[in-house]
């Protein structure tokens, strides 16, 4: 499987919603209130 393929079909999976997740897609729930303040700062 080229890689093209392989990243459109994990696109169509992630941003499908989903039943389970409240009809959110996977990305949504994932990146939810994630922001650059949330990294660790030393």
């Amino acid at each position: 499987m080229c890689p093209s393929v392989r990243e459109r079909a994990v696109n169509l999976i992630n941003n499908r919603p989903r039943k389970c997740l409240d009809y959110r897609t996977p990305n949504e729930v994932f990146y939810k209130g994630r922001s650059d303040s949330d990294a660790i700062q030393t």
